[in-house]
């Protein structure tokens, strides 16, 4: 349909866009792009059709040009929620901690009910070795969003290392498994969290799933089966 409305007006941003939208919704994201970037042609200040860029480019792994867009975003409207988390993102996924934590805290800031930001934010902290602020920032991901395996995960996992809330770390453990059984990072994690508590055989069954599901979990599945035999003693 929105094909048929360029046969009509050609020139119509708004439908362009809408069509760029489409295609990224269906995984053709150089199609998204090329319409993007028509929207930008014609109209320079378009701070969406800039953002929308920015995640194609993410989208077909270019990074740079994603950030160049994500910046042009921002500078064109440095209120946009959307941009600003994507920046922390990406930022973060580059490694560059001080930036993404800059952008982040800004996103935190901006949206308090956003699950997503404060879960980045803890991944941020945690990286920082912010051990407290991360253990905070991941609580109020997990209580806005009480199914966000991946911070349960995390969270269970900083418990552990802390020796603090000891029975809830394996309880957050377990459940970020049973959300995303399919995870392997989960799986290694919740294994994690048993070897920390000298449950070894439980631990070991945890790195052995994950292994199986593609993690590398190769000394972790060694160093445990050597403390069998003690722990069975």
């Amino acid at each position: 349909e929105f094909e048929k409305a360029l046969l009509i007006d050609p020139l119509n941003v708004n439908v362009i866009n809408s069509l760029g939208v489409c295609y990224s919704s269906k995984g053709e994201h150089e199609k998204a792009l090329d319409k993007f970037i028509k929207v930008m042609t014609l109209v320079p200040d378009d701070v969406m059709a800039v953002y929308n860029a920015g995640l194609a480019y993410h989208m077909i792994g270019d990074k740079a040009k994603a950030m160049e867009m994500f910046l042009k975003a921002h500078a064109l409207d440095e209120t946009q929620f959307e941009v600003v988390i994507q920046l922390g993102r990406l930022y973060l996924e580059m490694k560059d901690l001080e930036m993404a934590r800059k952008y982040l805290e800004k996103a935190a800031a901006m949206d308090v009910e956003s699950g997503p930001a404060h879960r980045f934010l803890g991944e941020c902290y945690n990286e920082l070795n912010m051990v407290n602020e991360s253990v905070l920032a991941y609580s109020k991901a997990v209580k806005i969003n009480a199914n966000d395996a991946y911070s349960l995960s995390a969270l269970a996992c900083l418990y552990a290392r802390q020796k603090i809330n000891q029975e809830i770390a394996i309880v957050f453990a377990r459940q970020s498994v049973d959300l995303s059984p399919s995870t392997a990072l989960f799986h290694y994690r919740l294994g994690k969290v048993y070897y920390l508590h000298d449950r070894f055989a439980e631990a070991l069954k945890e790195f052995q799933i994950a292994s199986e599901l593609g993690h590398d979990c190769r000394s972790f599945i060694f160093e445990t089966e050597n403390r069998l035999p003690a722990d069975a003693s």
